[in-house]
């Protein structure tokens, strides 16, 4: 039991370290659509501040989001969103969930094709 929680553990680290080099590839392209723009934390972490234009509702893009299964988490109050960075962001092609960053921003009012 103990080998395979290593295992798996050894698999995790490789899985999450793959995850944070393809986000790093995603927020590029992401910062480039109108109204968003990802800078991460100075000290680094896993939760990356998603911060939305003016008029962007929070609620329409993680709505529209969740449906192509990618998930934003809005900050009551506030134009920001976290955007957490896990293994499950390999399930899916940064071209996936790139289009589905566009759509959601249509449905909010933002044209980016």
């Amino acid at each position: 039991e103990t080998a395979l929680a290593l295992h798996g553990m050894e698999e995790f680290e490789e899985d999450f370290a793959t995850a944070l080099r393809k986000s790093e590839l995603l927020f590029n392209d992401i910062n480039k659509l109108s109204g968003l723009s990802i800078e991460p934390f100075a000290h680094g972490s896993n939760i990356f501040p998603l911060t939305l234009e003016s008029g962007i509702n929070s609620e329409i893009l993680a709505d529209t989001l969740a449906q192509s299964g990618v998930f934003i988490y809005p900050i009551a109050g506030s134009q920001t969103v976290d955007l957490h960075v896990n293994p499950t962001v390999l399930r899916q092609s940064n071209e996936a969930i790139l289009t589905a960053f566009t759509i959601a921003l249509s449905r909010t009012g933002i044209n980016n094709i």
